[in-house]
C-alpha cells in the first residue's frame, strides 16, 4: 500500500513538474485584455478628428463618435473567414484623454467578431485582441493624419 501511495505521489510530481507556465497562460486567457495606449502630439480635439480620418483611411466605418467624451468607434467591412461560410469583422474602440494643449493619450481596443464555420455550433464570437497588427497600423495612420492635418476640426462658424 505504501509503495502504491509513493508511486502515485512521484507520478503526480513528475506530471505537474512541467506546468510552471500553465497558471499564467490560463490567467492570460481569462483576464481582461488591456487597451493599447500611446501619447499623440496634438490637442484632444485635433486627435479626435484625426482618429476619425485614420479610421476612414483604413476603410473602417464610424459607428460612434462623441467629442465631449473622447470616444471614436469604428468597424471594418465583413470579410470571408478562414473556413467555409465563415465571416470575420474587426472593431476598434478608441478613447481619448487630453493631457494638455499639445498632447493626447489615445487608448485603442481591437475586437474580432467571427460568425459561421467552426463557430456555427456556438454562434458568433466577439473577442478582444491582445496582439494584432491593427494596433500598429492604426497608430501609424493616426500619427500621419495628425501630421498631415488632413482631418481638421470643423470651423466654429459653420457649426
Amino acid at each position: 500500500m505504501k509503495a502504491l501511495l509513493c508511486a502515485v505521489a512521484v507520478g503526480a510530481t513528475v506530471f505537474l513538474a512541467g506546468c510552471d507556465s500553465l497558471p499564467s497562460r490560463v490567467q492570460d486567457r481569462f483576464s481582461a485584455v488591456p487597451a493599447r495606449t500611446q501619447i499623440v502630439a496634438g490637442s484632444q480635439r485635433e486627435v479626435f478628428y484625426a482618429a476619425q480620418g485614420a479610421l476612414k483611411r483604413l476603410d473602417f466605418q464610424l459607428s460612434r463618435t462623441a467629442e465631449a467624451q473622447g470616444i471614436v468607434n469604428g468597424f471594418s467591412r465583413i470579410r470571408a473567414g478562414d473556413g467555409p461560410r465563415e465571416s470575420r469583422q474587426y472593431t476598434l474602440e478608441i478613447r481619448l484623454n487630453g493631457l494638455g494643449p499639445a498632447e493626447t493619450e489615445v487608448s485603442v481596443l481591437a475586437r474580432e467578431q467571427i460568425e459561421g464555420g467552426v463557430t456555427s455550433g456556438i454562434g458568433s464570437t466577439d473577442m478582444p485582441l491582445r496582439q494584432h497588427g491593427l494596433y500598429e497600423t492604426f497608430f501609424a495612420m493616426l500619427r500621419k493624419t495628425v501630421a498631415d492635418k488632413s482631418s481638421p476640426p470643423p470651423d466654429e462658424k459653420k457649426r
